[in-house]
């Protein structure tokens, strides 16, 4: 019997691997800065006060745009609106296409103004494209045998755990 000859690719990654098992040193984190002595006074005017918070207004229940856009579009028509930032630049170009007939920029303008609207879906019992469509390659899968390469599901309840006996 002759010996096989380790290839050149398998003897480097068994020198490598030697290598690579070695542990490592744990390098000691070094402290970021020098901490503050107590009773420093460097930044102290700056300093929250005991009592005050950051943000006592809290965050604005709405932004710059929906604000233009709510007072152009309780605006008289005649009405001159003075633009004096981007977001009423932008908001008078969006009623405008929204004057126009543009009904996304009229959809744009009722979202911003009034809230986008709750969507719901309601079903009819009967089963929808996908479910069909899902239940057709399941029967076709049955047919021709499964994929090269298929797993059985872990799960199994009532039909299904019947079906699973009958496919094998």
């Amino acid at each position: 019997m002759s010996k096989k000859v380790k290839s050149a690719k398998r003897v480097k990654k068994q020198q490598l691997a030697s290598v690579l098992r070695r542990k490592l040193p744990r390098l000691k984190k070094r402290p970021r800065g020098k901490s503050f002595e107590p009773g420093n006074s460097y930044g102290l005017a700056t300093r929250f006060q005991k009592g005050n918070r950051a943000n006592p207004g809290g965050r604005p229940s709405y932004k710059k745009y929906s604000q233009a856009l709510r007072a152009l579009v309780a605006a008289d028509p005649d009405e001159t609106f003075e633009i004096n930032s981007n977001a009423a630049a932008l908001a008078a170009r969006v009623v405008k296409m929204g004057k126009k007939g543009n009904i996304s920029a009229i959809r744009e303008i009722g979202d911003r103004c009034e809230g986008r609207p709750a969507i719901t879906i309601q079903g009819d019992g009967s089963p929808d494209k996908i479910m069909l469509l899902v239940e057709a390659m399941t029967e076709r899968s049955r047919e021709i045998g499964h994929p090269e390469g298929w797993v059985p599901p872990l799960l199994k309840s009532g039909e299904e755990q019947e079906e699973a006996q009958n496919d094998e």
